[in-house]
């Protein structure tokens, strides 16, 4: 475990995807860049499906923290995990987003390259299932217009399984609203604020 901080802190909520999160999380042992670039943190919200025992036996290559909390939403689990963040990027992912070996230096690039404060929307694919191999010819894309690097996206595209932000603007925000208790929407509703702030989405 390196003392060094991070650059950029991934953040995930789980409840009740133990096995999920064995297959996903080794694909972060491939990502091509230094361990010491980045961090997982994953906030669980007691699972009963074995994933504490999980996280308390996982040592991996990278910075990794993980909490368990009592069950209060997604929206919750991930606020708590950015309070953990160390790195000055925040990027959001969800537990079976499987990551492409670029995927931590991709965002890290488009914030290097962006010159004022925004968030970045990365490419994901809509899988059916974890089962590898996987097949790119009959995958879609979430964002399915294929936009072309740094273009602008409307609030309605700032999806966390692959978004990224300053965590200084996701504090500033007071990260998600915790009213949102069950699946979804708290993303869009975030998006939607940020969109207010006239703070841009780029892909």
């Amino acid at each position: 475990m390196s003392l060094a901080k991070p650059k950029i802190s991934i953040i995930i909520g789980s409840y009740n995807q133990c096995n999920t999160l064995k297959k996903v999380l080794p694909f972060y042992e491939s990502i091509e860049t230094s361990p010491d670039i980045f961090e997982i943190i994953i906030v669980d919200s007691s699972s009963t499906d074995g994933t504490q025992k999980f996280l308390e036996e996982y040592k991996p290559k990278f910075n990794f923290i993980y909490q368990i909390q009592e069950n209060q939403g997604k929206a919750i689990a991930r606020n708590n995990a950015a309070k953990l963040a160390k790195g000055e990027i925040i990027l959001i992912t969800d537990s079976d987003m499987i990551p492409d070996k670029n995927f931590v230096q991709g965002h890290i690039d488009a914030h290097n390259e962006a010159t004022k404060e925004c968030c970045f929307q990365g490419l994901a694919w809509n899988l059916e299932s974890l089962d590898l191999s996987i097949n790119h010819s009959n995958l879609k894309p979430q964002v399915a217009t294929f936009p072309k690097h740094m273009s602008q996206l409307g609030w309605f595209y700032f999806l966390t399984g692959n978004v990224s932000l300053p965590k200084s603007l996701f504090d500033k925000q007071n990260g998600f609203n915790a009213l949102f208790m069950g699946y979804g929407w708290e993303d869009l509703e975030l998006g939607y604020r940020l969109s207010q702030q006239k703070i841009p989405l780029y892909y």
